[in-house]
């Protein structure tokens, strides 16, 4: 739809192959700013989910499903834990890390707010973090081999008694 009356789609089509279409692109886009600031409803209407100020999401999650999990893992890691617990850990952590970071993110247009107004991927993340502490639960309690740690080489096998 051309809501500014400016010839936009037959403008764009010729776009690469003639200079002039760039000109003529900007002063239509400079138009557009001015008919915003004029107060054209329609136009303010059309655009205002492309001017809405947005989280910078890539960045919260590099630094918390990168940066903080990977220090989390490391820490963790650094003394003997029984077999899984660390893959527990990480399933568990990233899906609270992941549940926070989906409340800035804005929603699958297809798809939308679910139930409780959560998302998609709020609802995926939620299952993960349950999952993973479920695991966590149950490995801290079982009687499997503890896996290495940062000084630890060999595996031992520990019970309800202790040391076997």
């Amino acid at each position: 739809r051309d809501f500014a009356g400016l010839g936009w789609p037959s403008k764009i089509k010729g776009f690469d192959s003639d200079p002039s279409v760039r000109f003529e692109i900007e002063r239509g886009l400079v138009a557009l700013v001015e008919q915003v600031r004029a107060g054209n409803a329609l136009l303010s209407e059309v655009l205002k989910p492309l001017l809405e100020f947005r989280h910078p999401v890539q960045i919260y999650g590099a630094m918390g499903e990168g940066l903080l999990m990977f220090l989390l893992m490391l820490w963790f890691w650094r003394v003997p834990r029984k077999s899984g617990q660390v893959g527990a850990l990480f399933l568990m952590s990233y899906g609270i890390l992941r549940f926070m970071i989906e409340w800035f993110r804005a929603p699958d247009p297809e798809v939308g707010l679910q139930w409780l107004n959560f998302t998609r991927g709020q609802w995926l993340s939620f299952a993960s973090a349950i999952l993973g502490g479920t695991m966590l639960l149950l490995w801290s309690r079982s009687g499997s081999l503890v896996s290495s740690g940062w000084g630890r080489v060999h595996s031992i096998k520990i019970n309800r008694r202790g040391l076997v």
